[in-house]
């Protein structure tokens, strides 16, 4: 077998070990040999990033020696286990335990990198709508108990158009990259930086009111204009359009809430673009 496989007594006395188990846990021989599953267990506790829960599992399962059960690992240096214990029965009753792990280092990472992609616009790795609009949703329910206030920007890259088709589409995502790591930096800890669709962009601002989202805004909008000094675009001006919405209702929706702020940024775009329009919500 590819697992590595462990075997107990009722008494935590070890009975058996494969290789594969050793390698694994990386336990050295003479330790196996001393057949103290207790010595083990301290040996391979320093390995782990949650010990207490490892030898807490450990516990539970001596005392109901007929439980099934599967855990999952996670160690210090990265790597990943599944782990799975059963009872081992002689003539009908528990004689010990069998256990056995399998390491599933890659196949998390994969689950970690697939998830991620699902929620993450693949170019600027901002948050997608889905993910955003979970944000959203989960702030207003926050300002729901606490109250205070919520602020979702808009945001509309002017021109952008005619960088694609004057410049191409590889001067057209140098634009989107600059822009994403600018809303980056514009975040704290709690806001949410977002690609909507093209060249729309979307920041949760929780606990700003309208003054503060403003302040965001003009800060984003000026860091734009230096972008657009930076970037070689053969004289094309690149510029935000800005809709933001304000709100201390938490009867609002997700969806609401950026449908207002993408009016108010198409109102910044009919008022003569690189203009920041702000909606009480």
């Amino acid at each position: 077998t590819g697992d590595g496989i462990l075997v107990v007594d009722r008494e935590g006395a070890i009975t058996s070990a494969n290789h594969k188990f050793a390698e694994l846990w990386k336990i050295p021989a003479e330790l196996l040999a001393a057949k103290d599953d207790a010595a083990a267990i301290a040996f391979v506790m320093d390995q782990l990033e949650n010990p207490e829960v490892f030898a807490a599992k450990v516990a539970e399962l001596y005392a109901h020696p007929e439980a099934l059960s599967h855990d999952v690992l996670y160690f210090r240096d990265g790597r990943v286990f599944d782990r799975y214990s059963q009872p081992q029965f002689v003539d009908g009753g528990p004689l010990g335990r069998v256990r056995s792990s399998r390491d599933s280092t890659d196949r998390q990472r994969l689950q970690e990198q697939l998830a991620h992609q699902a929620l993450h616009d693949s170019l600027t790795n901002l948050a997608n709508q889905s993910l955003f609009r979970d944000r959203v949703e989960h702030a207003l329910t926050r300002l729901d108990h606490s109250g205070g206030n919520l602020g979702v920007l808009f945001l509309d890259v002017d021109n952008f158009k005619t960088v694609n088709d004057t410049l191409g589409h590889q001067a057209g995502d140098r634009v989107l990259l600059a822009v994403g790591s600018i809303l980056t930096a514009a975040c704290r800890g709690t806001d949410v930086a977002a690609r909507y669709a093209g060249d729309e962009f979307l920041l949760l601002l929780p606990g700003l009111n309208e003054v503060h989202a403003g302040q965001v805004c003009e800060r984003i909008v000026d860091d734009v204009h230096r972008l657009a000094d930076e970037l070689v675009l053969g004289g094309i001006r690149v510029t935000l359009s800005v809709g933001t919405a304000v709100t201390h209702h938490c009867k609002r929706t997700a969806t609401q809430l950026i449908a207002i702020a993408d009016a108010a940024m198409y109102d910044a775009k009919e008022g003569g673009k690189d203009r920041v329009v702000a909606v009480d919500a």
